[in-house]
């Protein structure tokens, strides 16, 4: 199934927002996706606030991580500052909003996530997302037999043309495991003493 991205059937812009602390082999592999599967249309990397949850990082060493990230490809990506320049958090919802409504991409464990959002089942009512997949979750399922997505079915696409690896920002902060970074990501964190590496 494919999405109609907008009402009026315009093409719109591609939002990825996340934590991205720090930014991992596999964001890498959903931004090279987006960029085959959409190349004439507007793709942004929305980096959360810092104040989304305790552990992450200020917001400049993560769009540094994210710049390096983003150089291998030969494609014009932006990554905005919008939500690091609030001085609370409102909800995606409004995030969203502000943006006119993108296509919003997020992971599996987002999905399972969605009725913990401010403004559910609204925010599922006014948007359009993107699903990848992760390893042991049937997101297709999840929609199907849930009380409130099934009725949005139409709202979401679920990659299936993706290979999902079991790589996170979570489980690197972990494991500090450096084979789920590139090698720039990690020299990064080597020299600015993050995540407690070094």
């Amino acid at each position: 199934m494919k999405l109609c991205y907008n009402r009026y059937g315009d093409a719109m812009m591609i939002l990825y927002g996340g934590a991205f602390n720090p930014p991992t082999i596999a964001h890498q592999k959903i931004i090279e996706y987006l960029i085959h599967r959409f190349p004439i249309d507007d793709i942004v990397i929305l980096p959360a606030n810092a104040s989304y949850r305790h552990e992450i990082v200020e917001y400049d060493h993560r769009q540094k991580m994210l710049e390096l990230l983003i150089s291998a490809f030969d494609a014009s990506i932006t990554i905005s500052d919008y939500e690091a320049r609030q001085t609370s958090f409102t909800g995606t919802i409004e995030t969203l909003r502000h943006f006119n409504n993108p296509l919003f991409v997020i992971g599996c464990d987002q999905l399972l996530g969605l009725e913990e959002w401010i403004a559910f089942p609204h925010i599922v009512e006014e948007n359009h997302f993107l699903v990848f997949p992760r390893h042991g979750i049937d997101a297709q399922l999840y929609i199907d037999h849930h009380p409130i997505l099934h009725e949005y079915h139409t709202h979401f696409e679920v990659v299936t043309d993706f290979e999902a690896i079991n790589v996170s920002s979570s489980e690197y902060r972990a494991s500090h495991d450096t084979s789920q970074l590139t090698p720039e990501i990690m020299n990064y964190i080597t020299e600015h003493h993050l995540y407690e590496v070094k």
